[in-house]
């Protein structure tokens, strides 16, 4: 499964657009904002932002770094601070920064979410756990909270708060694609085939043409031993394998071609 969605934004993945790349023209202007404003918190965190876009990691850090350093309750620094870090692989660093923007805006339901999400990758499934709630009660109505929660909890082994919190994620918004790719695992593994399958539709109409999507649709109509879901399982699973060719989806297909020979026959 695909990793986390941020809070309040309409990715799940559902991709965010890229941003823009920064030219050497912008990065200079930025520069000569800099040296024009050296104790000027915001010019290095604009900086920053731009040398981190064009992947100069370290420089990008070491601007943020001066943010703060000038302007020790600068959140957007901070949390900046923590992605560089993250990008760059120092995940203690970038906990750390999170944290400190976290003390500043304690009512950030983003920032939570931002830790969460690193305590998650690092396995911290208790300590992510608290960010992923916390950020739920400062956020109930979002359905990207609630879907990075039933994640967790689907991580921490518990399939029916898993279920519960990605229901809730497609009551609250109907087209975030990932919840509903989510809640069909769920319901897959808890062997609930008509309401995986139901899931599973509803993530390929909003988000046609994901390999391992159609590929678990797939899996799920084969399961449920439908002869009438034959033609639907041929199709998807050939594009699947169009999509993303691999062993286990040559299987699935062999199969269901097998069966719906057999079908004829009959």
């Amino acid at each position: 499964m695909a990793i986390l969605i941020a809070a309040g934004s309409a990715s799940a993945q559902a991709k965010r657009p890229r941003r823009p790349v920064s030219s050497p023209a912008q990065i200079q202007k930025l520069r000569a904002a800099v040296k024009a404003n050296p104790k000027n918190h915001e010019a290095h965190n604009a900086l920053g932002l731009a040398l981190a876009k064009i992947g100069q990691i370290n420089p990008a850090i070491a601007e943020f770094k001066e943010s703060v350093r000038l302007k020790p309750d600068y959140a957007e620094g901070w949390l900046n601070l923590g992605s560089a870090g993250e990008q760059k692989g120092d995940f203690a660093a970038a906990l750390e920064s999170y944290r400190k923007a976290s003390e500043i805006k304690p009512d950030d339901a983003q920032l939570r979410i931002k830790t969460g999400s690193l305590l998650l990758r690092l396995q911290r499934l208790d300590d992510a756990a608290i960010e992923f709630n916390r950020a739920l009660q400062l956020d109930p109505e979002s359905a990207e909270i609630r879907t990075n929660l039933g994640f967790l909890l689907g991580q921490m082994g518990d399939l029916n708060g898993s279920l519960s919190q990605f229901e809730e994620a497609v009551r609250i918004k109907p087209d975030l694609a990932q919840a509903h790719y989510y809640l069909g695992v769920g319901r897959l593994i808890s062997n609930d085939l008509d309401k995986a399958i139901s899931s599973f539709r509803a993530f390929n109409n909003l988000k046609p043409g994901d390999a391992e999507a159609l590929q678990s649709l797939g899996s799920a109509l084969l399961r449920r031993g439908d002869p009438a879901d034959l033609p639907e399982t041929l199709k998807v699973l050939r594009q699947s394998l169009k999509l993303r060719p691999n062993q286990e989806v040559e299987e699935m297909l062999r199969k269901a071609e097998e069966l719906s020979k057999e079908r004829i026959k009959n």
